[in-house]
């Protein structure tokens, strides 16, 4: 799983990306956590004018937020229950 949190150098993007990782770790699940900047998002689904944004295996999920690490594994959790 790739896990994509968007914004670039953006504060908000670099502290979605900290909490995203911590939130992998805690779960110990295997996924890449990959932070971009906002112009390497023409391969994702949807459109967002919001950042950061998270995008997992290419769909957005989450827009506009910097969610804590506890917030991040549950937005893991329920796109997992959704696949």
């Amino acid at each position: 799983m790739r896990i994509e949190i968007i914004g670039g150098q953006e504060t908000a993007a670099k502290s979605l990306h900290k909490n995203m990782e911590q939130a992998v770790l805690n779960m110990e699940f295997p996924a890449e956590v990959v932070l971009k900047g906002n112009n390497d998002k023409p391969d994702l689904q949807g459109s967002f004018p919001n950042s950061p944004v998270v995008a997992i295996d290419g769909r957005v999920i989450c827009e506009g937020k910097v969610l804590s690490p506890s917030e991040c594994s549950k937005l893991l959790a329920n796109y997992l229950v959704g696949i």
